[in-house]
């Protein structure tokens, strides 16, 4: 009878220490960014997005979490699917025409679906407004750096 409980109970244990501050945290930032900081290397950030007003194609008023391949004025993103990231389903490339303001500490609700210590800014393409949230380790500045970049001519 024990064992059907002991991976409840591991887990719920697991979950306290990754998820409370001091040594948790530190070993939470050591598994999860070391993968984010080698696929910024290869140009893609670990993102998750949600349309706020209007239709984009691929994506839905719901935090989605996936990989972002950024370049002037387009967003590339491809979701996890159930979270998983070696279950990739791609969305339509966003059109990115404008950047409301600087990112901000993400809030609420979305605590729930994404690391609390990302970064939100709001995207305006043609026919939507998206949150975009950026995943630490990788600063927000430079993947919108990356956005704004002027695009070259032609």
């Amino acid at each position: 009878m024990t064992s059907i409980w002991l991976g409840p109970a591991v887990a719920a244990v697991l979950l306290l220490v990754l998820y409370t501050p001091g040594p948790g945290r530190r070993l939470r930032h050591r598994m999860m960014y070391g993968a984010a900081r080698k696929v910024w290397a290869g140009g893609s950030a670990v993102v998750g997005v949600r349309v706020v007003a209007g239709r984009q194609d691929g994506l839905t008023t719901s935090w989605r979490r996936g990989a972002a391949v950024v370049t002037p004025g387009r967003v590339d993103f491809t979701r996890y699917v159930a979270g998983m990231s070696f279950y990739q389903r791609p969305a339509p490339p966003m059109q990115i025409v404008g950047i409301d303001g600087p990112p901000r500490r993400i809030r609420g609700s979305a605590l729930l679906w994404l690391d609390p210590d990302c970064q939100v800014t709001t995207l305006r393409t043609p026919t939507a407004t998206v949150e975009f949230a950026v995943m630490p380790p990788i600063p927000a500045e430079s993947v919108l750096a990356r956005l704004r970049w002027p695009a070259p001519p032609g």
